[in-house]
């Protein structure tokens, strides 16, 4: 690999449009891809540290979200249990109207 600043000199003459030898030319594209290997070593080592340093928030946001789901199923349940009360009440009471409705059509 070549040094750095004679890098940079290259890409400094390739960009403002200087020819370079076919040697300089050979260095500066290996430059330009130890360049982007060690930028997206960074990139993905930003990215992994971001994804991990996250998880922490991640996790209690979705606690919260289960905390609250389970909240609601469990108001659900005791509506659903007062509903099946009222309606065994009112079963109750229809089956006892049908049999004084019954009763007083036998004595009628």
């Amino acid at each position: 690999m070549i040094a750095e600043n004679i890098a940079l000199q290259y890409h400094d003459r390739f960009t403002r449009g200087e020819l370079l030898t076919a040697e300089e030319q050979a260095e500066l594209t290996a430059w330009y891809a130890y360049q982007d290997g060690l930028e997206a070593h960074l990139v993905n080592g930003l990215v992994v540290k971001s994804t991990i340093s996250g998880l922490p928030a991640q996790i209690e946001a979705i606690l919260m979200q289960i905390a609250a789901v389970t909240q609601r199923v469990q108001s659900l349940m005791a509506e659903n249990q007062t509903l099946r009360h009222e309606i065994s009440t009112l079963r109750q009471q229809f089956v006892q109207l049908s049999q004084a409705r019954q009763m007083s059509h036998d004595y009628a």
